[in-house]
């Protein structure tokens, strides 16, 4: 937590029979600058005192020691060595997902995927995944597997998590049939006529742009519509995969 201040609760006896000096009773904590001190207060508990150590950035390492002094001049710190052995905590920075949340692939197209992250604090990482269609496996902490025969979209979710933070990224995966500009589920001449009314009359562009790429070089183009003429009235080769 890098927004509220942290609950330091002590408890002090002193066993030499004197009075505590409350004005003595404080913590001493230093975040990235150098040690400084905050007071602790009575709580209605006997020998029982809390103090607060001021909120601090992400990313910070907290030390802090309890110091403390009675009427007979005792004075002892917790630890026993103060500083040079202080407690000490960690401000956690969450890990942060850098991958894309949206992949397009052909159908029956193997597919791979281990999310992009990173750890400001270099922590030890978890990757799990929630929701999976059926045709994705967990190997190794990556996904497996080939897309669907049929075009249709799905979501998953993956999860990274250090020690104490987790975040997570809902994924889409859209799946399309090479030369099927049309998206009526098939590669016909509707895809050929659609293609050319998207090139030369200003129609729809192909959902996704890749079905209509027919010949798979990189783009739409009336090369595709022949091509996908070739393939219906000639017998010519299937509709290729960008």
């Amino acid at each position: 937590d890098s927004l509220n201040d942290y609950l330091v609760s002590v408890k002090i006896h002193p066993y030499s029979g004197t009075e505590l000096i409350s004005d003595s009773l404080k913590i001493y904590y230093r975040g990235k600058n150098q040690f400084q001190s905050t007071p602790l207060f009575a709580t209605a508990v006997a020998d029982s005192f809390y103090g607060l150590i001021p909120s601090q950035p992400l990313g910070t390492n907290v030390r802090y020691y309890i110091k403390a002094a009675d009427q007979s001049g005792r004075v002892e710190t917790h630890p026993y060595i103060g500083g040079d052995g202080a407690h000490s905590f960690s401000i956690n920075q969450p890990p942060q997902i850098l991958s894309v949340d949206s992949l397009i692939y052909s159908c029956n197209h193997p597919v791979s995927f281990y999310p992009d992250y990173f750890d400001p604090d270099d922590s030890e990482i978890q990757i799990t995944y929630e929701n999976l269609p059926g045709w994705l496996t967990i190997q190794n902490d990556s996904l497996v597997g080939t897309t669907p025969d049929v075009a249709g979209e799905v979501d998953f979710s993956v999860v990274v998590s250090d020690p104490y933070t987790s975040v997570a990224q809902l994924v889409n995966i859209t799946t399309y049939v090479c030369g099927d500009a049309n998206s009526d589920g098939s590669p016909d001449i509707g895809d050929a006529v659609f293609l050319i009314n998207f090139i030369f009359n200003g129609g729809e562009f192909p959902d996704p742009i890749s079905a209509g790429d027919a010949n798979g070089d990189g783009w739409p183009s009336v090369g595709d519509a022949v091509y996908m003429i070739s393939f219906v009235f000639k017998g010519g080769a299937a509709p290729l995969c960008p």
